[in-house]
């Protein structure tokens, strides 16, 4: 049974290999955006506290200052609250896209066998 399961998604793959591709990129870039607004939680919570925030304590914070600095922000609270609503939006906006291509290609891919079933019991 297992075996006739792989044959089915092998030719679904081998109709649509580029959607294929652009929904791994796009799942891998929304898991890289969820990673990354996860990290830019580390010094918003680290900075809630009043505390300062040593970088030498964290990798997380210190890639995170040099990555603002080389972007050309400044290393405040406000900058890292709209870094993160920026990266946060723009992460579910991607997970939006990818599921809803996958659906078409589910769709697409049932019509499609649905069309060559009907046209060998035609014949």
């Amino acid at each position: 049974m297992f075996i006739k399961d792989i044959a089915i998604y092998r030719k679904i793959i081998s109709i649509n290999k580029f959607y294929i591709v652009l929904l791994l990129i796009l799942g891998g870039l929304a898991a890289i955006f969820e990673g990354t607004a996860i990290i830019l939680l580390i010094p918003i919570l680290e900075l809630s506290n009043n505390s300062p925030l040593n970088p030498s304590s964290n990798p997380a914070i210190s890639i995170l200052i040099d990555s603002l600095r080389f972007f050309g922000f400044v290393f405040t609270v406000p900058n890292l609250l709209i870094t993160f609503l920026l990266v946060g939006v723009f992460s579910v906006i991607l997970v939006w896209v990818s599921n809803l291509s996958i659906h078409w290609l589910d769709v697409k891919s049932d019509s499609v066998m649905r069309n060559d079933l009907f046209s060998c019991i035609i014949k």
